[in-house]
């Protein structure tokens, strides 16, 4: 066979391996999925993506930023943004606080409920969900009292008692020992230290990627994980999925 005729082949072969295959690094995106998210302390690989970690390399709904003049790495759940304390890589947790907790409650009219998208996060048992009012009737006595740093009157409380005295409502997530009668004085500091979820998405598929030698994204369109296994002859690239 001559030299036309090899080449010729050649890029036959290498249309039908890219023809069949779902997971295709002429994506340039996919290129990154290599590399570490690093910002402060928190470093993140699969299934987050985010800043030299291109869109392909992680769930969607888990977007990564780094804030390089503070070093605070946030993530935008359910609309709401959250500062990442901690990330344990080892056990899939993370440590978050929302970032409009650094205002004080009564400054704001009010902050959206806290819902963790059960298909990806799961909280943990040793958090408990908790009404708190604010821009309260200071003529009322109040079991559990906080004073806002304006002056006014916050209280917090297990059920709606306050709904008629009280000018806003927020529903939040503090520890399992939190106790409101007696330590509802310090709410802002407790919330303002986070609280843990777990990861709910299935990393083991992944893991065993990573022991071929392959890196891990995710299929958008398909709504799935992929395995890249990428062996470098001349500028060929073989992917497995």
């Amino acid at each position: 066979m001559d030299s036309s005729a090899l080449g010729f082949s050649f890029v036959i072969l290498v249309i039908i391996l890219f023809h069949n295959l779902p997971c295709t690094l002429s994506n340039p995106a996919l290129l990154s999925c290599d590399s570490v998210f690093e910002c402060g302390n928190v470093k993140a690989k699969f299934p987050f993506w985010g800043e030299n970690r291109g869109e392909p390399c992680g769930h969607p709904s888990l977007k990564l930023t780094c804030d390089r003049v503070s070093n605070k790495t946030s993530l935008n759940i359910s609309n709401i943004l959250f500062n990442v304390l901690h990330m344990d890589n080892t056990l899939k947790t993370l440590k978050l606080v929302r970032q409009d907790y650094s205002l004080s409650f009564c400054s704001v009219k009010s902050f959206t409920e806290t819902k963790f998208p059960t298909k990806l996060f799961e909280q943990s048992l040793d958090y408990k969900n908790l009404i708190v009012f604010s821009d309260c009737d200071p003529h009322f006595h109040y079991l559990e009292n906080f004073t806002c740093s304006e002056g006014g009157i916050g209280s917090v409380y297990h059920s709606g008692n306050y709904y008629r005295l009280c000018r806003t409502i927020s529903k939040v997530v503090v520890p399992a020992g939190f106790v409101p009668e007696k330590e509802a004085w310090n709410i802002e500091n407790v919330l303002k230290k986070g609280i843990e979820v777990k990861l709910k998405i299935n990393e083991r598929p992944c893991q065993k990627c990573l022991k071929t030698g392959g890196f891990c994204s995710f299929d958008k369109s398909a709504t799935q994980f992929c395995c890249n296994t990428v062996l470098l002859q001349g500028r060929l690239f073989f992917l497995s999925k």
